[in-house]
């Protein structure tokens, strides 16, 4: 995972991608504990992460783009102001991130098996 701060605007980049994400969702979602791939705004906050737009840079990770709402001043206020208010959320998004790969192989192996397991009749 990933933060940035463009402009007035937060930007969280996903280790992931967001397909891949949505993969999780619709085969394992009890290993989400932190929901994505929803429709609409994205969003981080301590009771979860909505990643509803993928990254524009060709890679097409999930992010999350928000309003940095951290008061004027200098960068080291508004990098405190997200400690503050997204730390907790980021660190157990990044924990979750960690485990994420090993469910998707196991849903892309165990979707393989089953379809090398069909018999077409002619």
């Amino acid at each position: 995972m990933k933060v940035t701060i463009a402009g007035n605007a937060v930007v969280i980049t996903s280790s992931l991608k967001l397909e891949d994400i949505n993969t999780i969702k619709k085969y394992r979602p009890q290993a989400l504990t932190l929901m994505g791939g929803d429709d609409g705004k994205g969003g981080i906050n301590a009771n979860g992460a909505i990643f509803a737009e993928k990254s524009r840079d060709g890679n097409e990770y999930a992010v999350i783009t928000m309003p940095l709402d951290a008061p004027a001043g200098d960068i080291e206020s508004a990098k405190a102001h997200l400690a503050d208010t997204l730390g907790d959320a980021a660190a157990h998004l990044t924990a979750l991130e960690a485990k994420l790969p090993a469910v998707l192989e196991e849903i892309r192996g165990q979707r393989k098996s089953f379809m090398d397991g069909i018999t077409v009749m002619a």
